[in-house]
């Protein structure tokens, strides 16, 4: 029984991923790869739907009941997926804040309704279909092998992933301190340069030469480390984009509506640079 729902999940985050991939291709013209991992799975349609069919399995539903009972599930499965990443990684992979009735960006009415027709559509037609190939075709010793031949590149996809997000979570921290230093050199060098120049129109001629040296030599010092900022910034960035299938442009062109909880400028430049790339 517990081999048969390991295909379950394995087939339904590579359903998933195609559903994601299609869904995606359609409203933005462009085909890319929509999964949190490197392959082509979603594992939270895995987990969600192997959930849901084994709450199926547990009683009888009619049409209506399998609809209301397929909202509530996967609603529920998006919120605590959705909510667990915004913790463990401090970013909100997919964000509804702009649809109505959504709850926390979550999650929104539009696709809880969408979620509960495709529920109640591969609970009635797909799943018996996909129970059917398991116990046929992959019951014997090569579905075995199959299986955990896919089980350990699904242990090692999300290593993988999970050393991309830390380290992408590690340069946006980078950029934002970097970007912070900029303005804070920025506000000192107008501060410098406009305050001696009142300043030093009280001395006599001797001291106002000095202060003007003086100026000139603090201004030409915050300038070096302006610029020396800027080029810090722009080289990281350069960095991140050049990362494109193992690093962090392969996420950000998959989750386009991502928002991160502490550096949202820093996400922000990093997006802009992609989307106008492509």
């Amino acid at each position: 029984m517990m081999y048969n729902y390991l295909w379950f999940f394995l087939i339904y985050s590579f359903g998933g991923w195609i559903a994601e991939v299609m869904f995606h291709a359609v409203h933005m013209g462009k085909v890319i790869n929509r999964g949190f991992l490197l392959g082509p799975v979603c594992p939270i349609y895995g987990f969600g739907l192997v959930f849901i069919v084994k709450v199926y399995g547990l009683f009888e539903f009619g049409l209506i009941g399998s609809f209301v009972i397929g909202i509530v599930l996967a609603t529920l499965i998006e919120l605590i997926g959705g909510y667990l990443l915004y913790e463990l990684f401090g970013a909100r992979w997919w964000d509804y804040s702009d649809k109505k009735f959504q709850l926390g960006g979550f999650i929104c009415l539009e696709f809880s309704l969408i979620w509960g027709f495709a529920a109640t559509f591969i609970v009635k037609l797909v799943h018996p279909a996909v129970v059917s190939f398991v116990e046929r075709f992959l019951s014997g010793m090569v579905g075995w092998c199959f299986a955990v031949i896919l089980s350990l590149i699904y242990v090692v996809d999300l290593v993988i992933t999970v050393i991309t997000v830390n380290r992408f979570n590690a340069d946006l921290r980078a950029l934002n301190d970097l970007a912070n230093g900029i303005k804070h050199v920025s506000d000192n060098l107008s501060e410098v340069i406009g305050g001696n120049t009142l300043q030093s129109a009280q001395y006599i001629d001797e001291q106002r030469v000095q202060a003007a040296l003086f100026k000139a030599e603090v201004r030409d010092d915050m300038s070096e480390a302006y610029n020396d900022a800027v080029k810090k910034m722009c080289n990281l960035k350069n960095k991140m984009m050049k990362r494109r299938f193992l690093g962090e442009y392969r996420l950000l062109r998959a989750f386009p509506r991502m928002q991160h909880r502490k550096y949202k400028l820093a996400l922000k430049e990093i997006m802009d640079n992609i989307w106008r790339e492509t």
